[in-house]
């Protein structure tokens, strides 16, 4: 066997060795772990991403979550910043808890800021995301998008949301700059409610919103009525503006 030829054979089998080890270093090492996100049918999954661990292959075929509107944003002399957003599942037998980002962006269209979530949303109903923690001033802020990701869709043959119920008088009270939303929410139906989010919205003269700021009730037993304050922040520019009559709130539980 000519020289050469001999040099080519190993040469060939010293690189599948070669690729063996490198491969098993991969695998043992640097290969990301399946998910249900990766977009591959890994796992003993029915279809992509979708059968056995993941969610089911039906839920490929649902409406995505939607936004209603832009992303409200309130902000206030004093420099705070709260943003406000509306989503709406429209499919009719699937609730789900999902991740959302609030993506901020500045002057030139930069992206300078994000923030994170998680929240739950049931069938065909529509909720707020309500985000207060944001480090950016009002000023600084040309807009803000939220994006909705990793849904964990669940299908219900029957809803669990509670019937909750907010009294029809709701009374807004300024004391000093301080401004408080208050009313009373009532459970009709014997399902528990762990978490409520209680979320006041007021307005000016005109109509136009001025800030919204979120309260949380906790364990809120079947029929039972409770008394709940939203506190707003203690802004001269709220006071001078606001018309009290005109006050809303919006209630949410997971």
């Amino acid at each position: 066997m000519p020289r050469s030829f001999k040099k080519i054979v190993y040469g060939i089998f010293y690189l599948f060795l070669l690729f063996l080890v490198v491969s098993q270093f991969y695998r043992a090492y640097l290969k990301p772990e399946p998910t249900c996100f990766d977009g591959r049918k890994n796992q003993n999954e029915a279809g992509v991403d979708c059968g056995d661990v993941c969610s089911a292959c039906e839920v490929l075929e649902l409406a995505p979550l939607k936004n209603v509107g832009a992303v409200k944003i309130f902000g206030l002399n004093a420099g705070r910043t709260v943003f406000l957003a509306e989503i709406s599942n429209p499919n009719k037998s699937y609730e789900a808890e999902f991740f959302y980002r609030f993506k901020i962006y500045g002057r030139g269209s930069e992206l300078i800021e994000t923030l994170t979530g998680s929240s739950f949303i049931f069938a065909s109903k529509k909720r707020f995301l309500y985000e207060a923690g944001a480090s950016t001033i009002a000023a600084d802020i040309v807009r803000v998008e939220v994006e909705i990701f990793e849904p964990q869709w669940k299908m219900v043959e029957s809803s669990a949301e509670a019937g909750l119920v907010v009294s029809p008088v709701i009374s807004t009270d300024i004391e000093g700059t301080a401004i408080q939303v208050g009313g009373s929410v009532k459970n009709t139906s014997p399902i528990k409610v762990s978490n409520m989010e209680v979320i006041a919205i007021i307005f000016d003269k005109f109509g136009l919103e001025l800030f919204a700021s979120k309260t949380v009730l906790k364990n809120l037993s079947g029929f039972e009525e409770r008394t709940f304050i939203v506190n707003f922040p203690a802004d001269q520019f709220l006071k001078d503006r606001i018309d009290p009559m005109l006050s809303r709130v919006f209630i949410h539980h997971d």
